[in-house]
């Protein structure tokens, strides 16, 4: 017997038939879900989505498959708010549903992939967007009541190759954010999958900067514990330097940011909240309200430990400055530049905003910080003061610092060293170990310091070698007609305390001590040597006792003029008159 022969019997069986027509009913409503589903889901998705925007929504196709329950759709496009450009732009949705759904009754998405979204901004001159009509749409619209969230779960969101375009036009710029790519593996609110951890991963190309980012988290569980981790790589600041508040007294015109951090976020009986990771900013320039450059430095880099942002714990395992270089004016009015007030119109906006909001205290108290160490290198300090006639310019270079310790509260003393040189501008400045001849007219001052502190005393020792009188003469000039001259060696130590400053001496050598003519004369005092030891001076009681005072060699011409002036009178100046102001009345 042939197999077709038994087809009519195998046919009569109840079951087969029942098999038969689910089997058939299935592909039937499979081939109508595939022929129109697409067209009434493109139709709906375009008339309410346009309706709801107010923006003109367009869809290229829609392709779906019943027997997978995948859906794509493909250059889904809304226009602009002039109806010519592009809002948005998606060049593929693909979501891969799962029969689970069913079951879970709520969605249960195996993959959902967005490829290509491009998204376009304008901020207005006058501060608006060219979204705000969207917004104010969605605002307007009819509340709905309060519910539990809906429950679903997403195995896999991708997004490729994103990017975002805002035209600045209020701050005069364009920011540029490209090849953005997301990973999100799981999601989900569901009550069985509620502990499930969830590992994004987000990276993105910001007007030419590098930003790379990872997680895990379970964003739905009572603990909400979250491990973030960013990575900022040669990111240029300057493109956002604009959205700084106008009238800050400190402009900042350069910087470089690179920062690697780990976030660690819990929900317990309190949030805690962890930072460590380390962060750094390079090449920075500021100026002052002037415009006029103030700082800048090579590099400053601050390795965490772990901040308690939420706590107000910071504990900090160490800070570098390298190359900074300061530059501190004084004018003719006596204004120096690191009076950081706010610029005219802005000080009384801030005083105001100040005023109307009140501190709130944190339940944790004050900060407690702590920084292990503190590193500076290669510093300058360029100080030009047109306060006094003619002008000082000195410069500080070669600084060096370093601290340990140092603990706030200060419930123990930090320790500290360092060295610096100090020099007339233009004058070269010595190397760390060069030797500078005493009496031979060095042009620079070495000192090098070292002690510890706390808020309430402190213990510095100074060393100082080789350092020019000449350094003090633009001040000196105000008060004495000659000039001075010497070279100064010093070992001091100074001492602080609540109660009183206290200077002491332990050897101080002035080398060639004189008073230079400015006009010719030799008759000046000079002498080969001055030396001084075991002195102590109270700065603040004004009293001071010297062990040994020695002078070598002294010369000094006594002599008195026909007016009968002894040649010491000639040597100091009189005190300025002071100003009188014309609508003063005279007595």
């Amino acid at each position: 017997m042939s197999p077709a022969s038994h087809l009519p019997s195998l046919f009569a069986n109840r079951w087969v038939r029942r098999i038969s027509w689910v089997v058939l009913s299935v592909l039937v409503v499979w081939a109508l879900a595939w022929s129109v589903v697409p067209p009434i889901l493109k139709s709906q998705l375009v008339k309410a989505a346009s309706a709801e925007l107010g923006r003109t929504l367009t869809v290229g196709e829609i392709d779906f498959k019943p027997w997978t329950l995948e859906l794509t759709l493909r250059d889904l496009v809304i226009a602009s708010q002039d109806g010519v450009g592009t809002q948005l732009a998606v060049k593929r949705i693909y979501v891969d549903a799962e029969l689970a759904s069913l079951l879970e009754l709520a969605p249960v998405v195996q993959s959902l992939v967005v490829d290509e979204p491009a998204v376009s901004l304008r901020h207005g001159r006058d501060g608006g967007y060219d979204i705000d009509d969207i917004l104010a749409r969605v605002a307007a619209a009819p509340k709905k009541p309060e519910s539990k969230p809906p429950g679903f779960a997403l195995f896999n969101l991708v997004v490729n190759k994103g990017s975002v375009v805002v035209d600045d036009q209020f701050a005069g710029r364009v920011q540029n954010l490209r090849d953005l790519n997301l990973r999100l593996p799981f999601l989900s609110n569901l009550e069985s999958r509620r502990t499930i951890k969830v590992t994004p991963e987000l990276a993105f190309d910001l007007n030419g900067s590098t930003f790379q980012s990872s997680a895990v988290s379970v964003p739905f569980a009572s603990s909400r514990d979250t491990d973030i981790r960013l990575q900022v790589q040669a990111m240029d600041l300057s493109p956002y330097l604009a959205y700084l508040p106008r009238g800050m007294p400190v402009r900042l015109h350069k910087a470089v940011l690179d920062a690697q951090l780990d976030l660690q976020f819990a929900q317990l009986p309190k949030p805690q909240l962890v930072v460590r990771g380390q962060a750094q900013l390079a090449y920075v320039e500021m100026t002052d309200r002037a415009d006029q450059a103030l700082l800048a430095f090579d590099k400053l880099s601050i390795v965490l430990d772990q901040l308690r942002p939420l706590e107000q714990v910071a504990d900090i395992g160490s800070i570098e400055l390298l190359a900074p270089r300061l530059r501190v004016r004084r004018d003719g009015a006596g204004k120096i530049n690191l009076a950081l007030q706010p610029v005219d119109g802005a000080s009384a906006e801030a005083a105001t905003s100040a005023a109307s909001v009140t501190p709130k205290q944190t339940d944790g108290g004050a900060w407690q910080a702590r920084v292990a160490r503190m590193q500076v290198r290669d510093g300058s300090v360029d100080w030009h003061d047109e306060a006094i006639a003619p002008a000082a310019q000195l410069q500080v270079s070669g600084l060096t610092l370093d601290a340990n310790d140092l603990v706030w509260p200060m419930v123990s003393p930090l320790t500290f060293s360092g060295a610096l040189a100090v020099a007339s501008s233009g004058t070269a400045s010595p190397a760390p170990d060069a030797k500078v001849q005493s009496g031979k007219g060095s042009q620079a001052a070495k000192l090098a310091f070292d002690g510890s502190a706390t808020d309430k005393q402190a213990s510095v020792t100074l060393k100082v070698s080789d350092a020019p009188l000449e350094l003090a003469a633009p001040y000196l000039v105000q008060f004495l007609a000659p000039g001075v001259g010497g070279v100064l060696d010093a070992d001091m130590a100074l001492q602080w305390q609540e109660a009183g400053l206290q200077l002491t001496i332990s050897s101080l050598t002035l080398g060639q001590p004189a008073l230079l003519a400015r006009s010719g004369s030799t008759d000046l005092p000079r002498a080969k040597q001055l030396s001084m030891s075991a002195a102590t001076i109270d700065l603040v009681q004004h009293r001071w006792s010297i062990g040994n005072l020695t002078l070598t060699q002294p010369e000094l011409a006594v002599t008195r003029d026909a007016d009968k002036r002894w040649m010491f009178e000639h040597w100091i100046k009189p005190a300025a008159a002071p100003a009188i102001d014309p609508s003063t009345p005279v007595a």
